[in-house]
């Protein structure tokens, strides 16, 4: 897992302020949205990390591993710019190969 410094948006309808905007390292991503899954239970959230929706379970854990692009979510797959499936390659989201 890579030590890249990342932008977490929580997005809770049920708080003020509505948004709240971490900055922290990808390797803390996975605490810090357990940590905020158990302080904010039965709220209504969500969160992005860069921009991108993290799908998380009822807990608020991530669904996939953090150790995977957050940009594919761990399925491996992109679209590219034409609207093309392709492969992520970096687990960046920015070099991707058409697909097979």
């Amino acid at each position: 897992m890579s030590d890249k410094i990342v932008t977490l948006v929580f997005m809770n309808a049920d708080s003020t302020p509505k948004n709240t905007k971490i900055i922290c390292s990808q390797n803390s991503v996975y605490d810090i949205m357990c940590w905020y899954g158990a302080y904010c239970s039965y709220d209504r959230y969500t969160v992005a990390c860069d921009g991108h929706d993290i799908p998380m379970n009822q807990n608020g854990e991530p669904l996939k591993p953090l150790e995977t692009c957050l940009y594919c979510v761990g399925t491996g797959m992109v679209l590219l710019d034409d609207g093309e499936p392709g492969i992520c390659l970096a687990c960046h989201g920015d070099t991707v190969v058409p697909g097979k």
